[in-house]
């Protein structure tokens, strides 16, 4: 007899004799993935289920398909063998392995498929295989990686860049790129958990917290994917790195490192930065990073009026930088220093000359010079560092002194980017380590610098005169 035509088909006698009537139960698909493949009842309590509370286990609530919960789905009956194919990995019921995490991790790449939620806090686990995809993140929304994505966007981009095409290029088109990878999304997320922790003392301490917690998840994984370069990640990588240099900068200045030297020994801590992107452009080329959503965009950014010039948020300054950068390049020619051999001489000679056209851009020599337009100077800038011979960061690196005057005249283009927040405090630090390193028969090179960064003696008056005065 079918249980449909048999009215006693819920009901029984127990030992004692007494009837009872078994109770119906509502089977629903809607439990935690733990219960389910546990098969044991979820509670389906949001944002954890008690079962996964009990074993501190994470309760993973997995979104099913659009097709797959109907009124008919929640039936008052026994499991049907379409239920037990839900159960991905078979399992007995009892308490969690120790090692449940590794036991359900195929369980869980299976179940990601069907989930169009990005996980901000997972990665992939192939280097070589780079891309976000649905099966290397979690099912549910972060929602404080969400108000960091939102105030990236919206704030932190901004401050990154001194012009419309900078601002740009951080807010549009490395987003654009970040996207496609997760390693490279973790450090907008960092930037601007570190920005709100900068100028929010409140929050300081828990956004410094998860500041660190995304820019360590995005360098482990960035480490991964590196030897791998190749043209289908070198955009990522390549934003990665610009990303990871600015996160340089905003953690401020460190004790006894200097950048490109220090005073504690092994790497300083933007050696491996300028190697890594200098190994990306190498490895890939510059035709395949700068292309597509990275393709240069010169005159007119999308969105902006036609023919609307990408202006600098402050003018040009006037200061006779020529006279200054002339007179060290002709004692660098002419000096009787025996530390001065002639591969010394070429060496320091384009060096200091590969400063010059940062110099133009930032500064203007006369009032004459301030009717031609500045590019991006922040690019400009900071450009220098990643075109540097590495015989020249050598020479840095074991503090020739001679070397370390010319990375004081490149603070001097360094202080034109203190308006940004992530820069303040960089000039004197730099040049502190330079004044202790260097002999002082060497100071007196040392004085143009100090003056224009306001360390030391005096201030240079720097003359903030526009085209337009």
């Amino acid at each position: 007899m079918s249980p449909e035509s048999n009215p006693n088909a819920n009901s029984g006698v127990d030992s004692n004799g007494k009837k009872y009537v078994r109770r119906n139960h509502r089977k629903s698909r809607a439990g935690c993935q733990n219960c389910k493949r546990r098969r044991v009842k979820c509670d389906e309590e949001k944002p954890a289920c008690s079962n996964c509370i009990r074993f501190s286990i994470k309760c993973d609530y997995n979104p099913l398909p659009k097709n797959s919960l109907s009124p008919n789905d929640i039936v008052s009956s026994s499991p049907s063998p379409n239920d037990l194919n839900d159960t991905v990995i078979p399992r007995r019921r009892g308490r969690p392995r120790k090692n449940w995490e590794s036991i359900s991790a195929a369980a869980n790449a299976k179940a990601a498929q069907d989930s169009n939620n990005d996980n901000l806090s997972t990665i992939s686990e192939d280097p070589k295989d780079s891309r976000l995809s649905l099966a290397s993140v979690h099912q549910h929304l972060n929602v404080e990686d969400l108000e960091l994505l939102w105030h990236y966007i919206m704030n932190t981009s901004a401050t990154l860049a001194g012009d419309t095409l900078g601002h740009h290029f951080y807010q549009t088109q490395a987003m654009q790129v970040a996207f496609r990878f997760s390693f490279a999304l973790h450090f907008p997320l960092a930037l601007a958990a570190l920005h709100i922790a900068r100028f929010d003392k409140s929050r300081a301490e828990h956004y410094s917290y998860v500041a660190q917690r995304h820019y360590t998840t995005g360098i482990e994984e960035l480490t991964r994917v590196l030897p791998s370069v190749n043209s289908e990640n070198c955009q990522g990588l390549y934003v990665a790195s610009v990303l990871v240099s600015i996160y340089t900068f905003a953690m401020q200045p460190r004790p006894g490192d200097f950048l490109i030297f220090n005073d504690v020994g092994g790497l300083s801590l933007w050696l491996p930065l300028l190697r890594g992107v200098r190994s990306i452009i190498t490895t890939a080329g510059s035709q395949a990073i700068f292309s597509g959503v990275l393709a240069p965009v010169t005159n007119n950014v999308p969105g902006s009026p036609a023919g609307t010039r990408l202006a600098m948020k402050r003018p040009r300054s006037i200061m006779p930088w020529r006279t200054q950068i002339a007179e060290l390049g002709t004692y660098i020619e002419s000096s009787t220093d025996p530390v001065l051999t002639p591969t010394r001489r070429a060496l320091f000679g384009r060096a200091l000359e590969g400063m010059q056209p940062s110099f133009a851009s930032c500064y203007a020599d006369s009032a004459a010079e301030l009717a031609s337009p500045a590019p991006n100077e922040s690019a400009t800038v900071m450009i220098w560092f990643y075109h540097m011979d590495p015989d020249f960061v050598a020479c840095l690196q074991d503090k020739e002194p001679l070397a370390l005057i010319i990375l004081s005249y490149f603070t001097v283009l360094m202080k034109t980017m203190e308006d940004r927040w992530f820069m303040r405090g960089w000039v004197e630090h730099i040049l502190s380590g330079i004044k202790k390193s260097v002999d002082a028969r060497y100071s007196g090179w040392l004085r143009w610098p100090m003056e224009v960064a306001g360390v030391g003696e005096g201030r240079m008056d720097i003359s903030y005169v526009t085209a337009s005065s």
